[in-house]
This record gives structure tokens, sequence and C-alpha cells, in this order.
């Protein structure tokens, strides 16, 4: 199953590792995880206004986005897809 989070983006469910709000990701040390992840071409900017931050794994390659959705939003979608999968 596929999470759309926003900008004709879609994501696997089984990558996500974590779905942060942007306002609680404030931080020296997540700022620079953040930069690092820009930094190595690891991090998708997604919409103007960022609301949530996605961090993903696959294949042992981790990839942050940023997105424009909210993290109620996105929750929602999660446990509709979560609902299903069972």
């Amino acid at each position: 199953m596929f999470l759309n989070i926003g900008e004709k983006q879609s994501i696997f469910f089984n990558d996500i590792i974590a779905v942060i709000d942007i306002e609680k990701l404030k931080g020296k040390i997540n700022d620079e995880f953040i930069e690092n992840m820009m930094k190595n071409n690891n991090c998708v900017s997604l919409g103007k206004v960022k609301r949530s931050a996605i961090i993903t794994e696959k294949k042992g390659k981790s990839k942050v986005y940023l997105s424009s959705v909210s993290v109620s939003s996105l929750k929602k979608r999660l446990s509709g897809i979560s609902n299903f999968v069972k």
C-alpha cells in the first residue's frame, strides 16, 4: 500500500520509519540531520509550507520527505491503510 504525502508524491507504507511534526523537530541536532540529508540528496521537499517530516528507509538507505501535509492528516491516512492491511 502507498501513502500520499502531498504534491502527487506517494511512498510505500512499509518503508516509513517515522512521521514527525516539523515544529517539534526544531533543534540543532535535528537541523543538522536535515541539512546532511539535503547535502547527500536524501531529502525531498514537497510544497512551500513544511508541516511534517516523513522518514523512510528502503534497502538500507534513509530518505526524508518534508511535506506540507499535517501530521494529523497523515495519521488519518496511515490508520486507513493499516486497517486495510490487517
